[in-house]
């Protein structure tokens, strides 16, 4: 692992980051910076936290688990967030390191989840993932879907808080921003159309990627995730 080489690039996507913030007129530190690390080995990953990173993100569970206990026994106090497709079976072991929850894409897992957090007395901050592009080959809820999944949502949340929704870009690039600009849309009104529901009276936004970091700051998203360009060149590729 090239330890200089991941701190340039650390550095230079904050920059990038913040560079979008002022761009789009937003307040300077305004838009979490999330590092995906499902390419890297533990090592690696810690690495990018003694950086200063306070936050993380996996998308596989035994990836997830493994890293979670690298940066417990080097105490490490990051807040890990899970951004994969959650299996029903393996809800516990991704409740027991993960503070946040990017892809809930049924009510059927968020029963799920919401059973296991009581089990295990744990909280956690959920996002429902939206299929603004309505792509098949996507998890998650299609937008005119959303009234009755948050309907269905409100007798289950107790343990688990809606914190927002989490978006992904197209992969037909040229739509990418209709596709945000759509999501910002449903972020900024699904407050009103479910009163109490989201944590704060306020819908956050997880979108935007390496590639498409900017739009997604200029449509309003409140939390960017970001992988490739973290390690290229860096080494401590995960197996």
């Amino acid at each position: 692992m090239d330890g200089q080489r991941l701190r340039t690039n650390y550095r230079q996507q904050l920059d990038r980051l913040r560079a979008a913030e002022r761009a789009a007129g937003r307040a300077e530190g305004s838009v979490t910076f999330l590092p995906v690390t499902k390419s890297v080995r533990p090592e690696v990953a810690l690495a990018l936290a003694r950086e200063g990173a306070t936050a993380l993100a996996e998308n596989r569970a035994p990836a997830f688990q493994e890293k979670v206990e690298a940066a417990a026994g080097a105490g490490l106090p990051i807040e890990w967030h899970f951004i994969g497709s959650i299996q029903r079976n393996k809800a516990r072991r991704i409740l027991r390191g993960a503070r946040v929850l990017h892809s809930i894409d049924s009510l059927r897992l968020l029963e799920t989840l919401e059973r296991v957090a009581a089990e295990e007395e744990l909280e956690a901050a959920a996002y429902l993932e939206v299929r603004v592009g309505r792509e098949e080959q996507k998890h998650g809820f299609l937008p005119e879907e959303l009234d009755e999944v948050l309907e269905g949502a409100r007798p289950l949340l107790s343990r688990l808080r809606l914190a927002g929704i989490m978006v992904m870009g197209p992969l037909e690039r040229s739509r990418t921003a209709v596709v945000f600009e759509e999501a910002q849309q449903i972020a900024e009104q699904l407050p009103r159309r479910a009163p109490g529901l989201f944590d704060g009276e306020r819908c956050a936004l997880s979108m935007g990627m390496s590639g498409d970091l900017e739009l997604a700051v200029a449509c309003g998203s409140d939390l960017v995730r970001v992988g490739s360009a973290l390690f290229d060149g860096v080494g401590g590729a995960a197996a």
